[in-house]
């Protein structure tokens, strides 16, 4: 199976297919997922752009559009979010016990895991 391990020669090439597997999965079975593989793939996350004020505040209409779409965003902010814990658990699981014990010697493990 796709998995993530470290030690042998031929675990470079089986990150990578492990990796677009993943990847692939993530982005056909998550809520709105191409966001979240592709903040996996880039390693930044998606920046949803500012939405511009309504022309006129005082227009109801206009008001309740941009509600509604500040209301998209934020959901979409918080599913990125959501997603990118969900998508860690799913990694995880895919380690070997070796791999595992060498990512939670790094200096940085404390930090990414209680995010």
């Amino acid at each position: 199976g796709d998995i993530f391990s470290c030690g042998r020669e031929t675990d470079v090439d089986l990150y990578r297919k492990s990796r677009e597997a993943m990847l692939e999965y993530v982005s056909t079975h998550y809520k709105q997922g191409d966001y979240t593989a592709e903040t996996i793939e880039t390693g930044t996350p998606v920046v949803f752009p500012d939405l511009e004020d309504p022309e006129d505040s005082r227009d109801p209409m206009q008001m309740r559009r941009w509600e509604y779409k500040m209301k998209k965003q934020e959901d979409s902010t918080a599913l990125l979010k959501e997603n990118m814990k969900t998508a860690f658990s799913l990694m995880w699981g895919q380690c070997t016990e070796t791999l595992k014990a060498r990512v939670m010697q790094g200096s940085e493990y404390e930090d990414v895991k209680s995010k």
